[in-house]
């Protein structure tokens, strides 16, 4: 009987099933989208935080029509990616004044050069599609069209509008360098976008399986710090519903600002004591008591996020590394001088009979650089991936999109060749 799964907790964060506005204390409404939009009201007029994706723009608008209280003099972007400016070709006003942190632009080019890159990791990360296969992302993200920018902040800007004030504060450890917070002093209520990444109290995504640059993972326990010197009551991420309560808010800010800064001494020191990345990432464990969830970063990804941030891309052990030619290269000799791909297959095979589907995808790979359609190959690396993805519980997105697309894909390859 095939064994059926949910779906990870973080799809249903960004597909939200549940559309009705959330009411925050009747001056903040919630309209949620891959990432949300909010509508914050004051005596004179109101203030965009977000604007969600292209898609979600007019739906925004529709939902937030009847809360109104004025204009809409000012619309706050918090990073500069496609489901959080998505929809202000259509919520913003003419009079609109658009505000980021000044490193947008940087992040606007790179993110416009690699498009069709990072197309590609999107489409994998959210639908589980396959390496080289570029497709439309708008259904995730929207191939909107950045509006133009209106007041730049380097490190801080405020504003007041009516009966409100408004502090914005770069946070540069978020997911891009032009990720900002914003802090109502007087509500004591701080918007934190993704500087947390989608999920609450989880591990950061020093760098996404979709693609994009690496973080400073020394400065993301910064901006943790940031954000819990305002002492919030209330604490509304870019996903999800707030969260409320200034004591509960210290203790899972500190809980979250220790166990990171736990995983960044841990991979340090197993760099100077001479350990690889792949044995840090092994043999990390939290201690108890900081434990994170794992629905879009995982601690052994932080690990060698950490690791390939200060030491780059060659290990110091393997000197072909310096130059162009991949061991994956030498596949048809290793095949050739093991006496043909069965063997290996049959190797694999009995990898995954002693559950150890690592030592199977290896072996695997190496047959189907040869062999693409190595039909022996494909089962047994099927079944490897059945055994990982049941050993992930589809707790995380990105690892359970990419072995379902993985999946499916060699599933229909089989079938279409049967």
């Amino acid at each position: 009987m095939k064994k059926r799964y949910d779906r990870p907790p973080l799809l249903e964060l960004t597909r939200p099933s549940n559309l009705d506005i959330v009411n925050v204390d009747d001056f903040i409404y919630i309209s949620k989208d891959v990432s949300n939009s909010n509508l914050v009201t004051t005596s004179e007029g109101d203030v965009l935080v977000n604007a969600g994706t292209l898609e979600g723009g007019g739906r925004h608008k529709k939902e937030f029509a009847s809360y109104r209280r004025g204009k809409l003099p000012y619309a706050i972007i918090t990073q500069g990616h496609p489901d959080h400016f998505g929809g202000l070709a259509d919520l913003k006003e003419d009079d609109t004044e658009v505000i980021m942190q000044a490193n947008n632009p940087e992040v606007r080019d790179y993110w416009s050069k690699l498009g069709p890159f990072y197309g590609e990791g999107l489409y994998r990360a959210f639908l589980g599609g396959q390496p080289g296969t570029q497709r439309d992302t708008s259904s995730q993200w929207g191939n909107a069209t950045e509006q133009p920018t209106d007041i730049l902040f380097r490190d801080e800007y405020s504003f007041s509008l009516g009966d409100r004030d408004f502090e914005l504060h770069s946070t540069p450890g978020g997911e891009t360098t032009d990720s900002c917070i914003v802090w109502m002093p007087n509500e004591l209520v701080v918007f934190t976008g993704n500087l947390f990444g989608p999920m609450w109290v989880n591990v950061p995504f020093i760098n996404t399986l979709r693609g994009d640059r690496i973080r400073s993972v020394v400065q993301y326990i910064a901006d943790v710090e940031k954000v819990r010197a305002l002492k919030p009551e209330i604490l509304i991420t870019g996903h999800g519903d707030p969260i409320r309560g200034a004591d509960l808010l210290q203790e899972k800010l500190v809980h979250l600002r220790d166990a990171v800064q736990f995983i960044h001494d841990y991979t340090i020191d197993g760099m100077n004591a001479g350990k690889d990345v792949y044995t840090l990432m092994r043999d990390i464990q939290l201690p108890d008591g900081l434990e994170l969830g794992q629905g879009h970063g995982k601690i052994a990804w932080a690990v060698r996020g950490i690791f390939t941030y200060y030491n780059g891309w060659y290990d110091r052990t393997n000197l072909a590394d310096m130059y162009h030619l991949p061991l994956r290269a030498m596949g048809r000799d290793l095949i050739e001088l093991g006496g043909g791909p069965d063997g290996f297959v049959e190797r694999a095979g009995d990898y995954v009979k002693e559950g150890e589907p690592l030592e199977a995808l290896h072996l695997t790979d190496l047959v189907l650089q040869v062999e693409d359609d190595h039909r022996g190959a494909l089962a047994v690396r099927k079944e490897a991936l059945e055994i990982l993805l049941d050993w992930s519980g589809n707790e995380n997105m990105a690892e359970t999109m990419q072995l379902t697309g993985a999946i499916q894909s060699i599933s229909d390859k089989l079938a279409s060749e049967s």
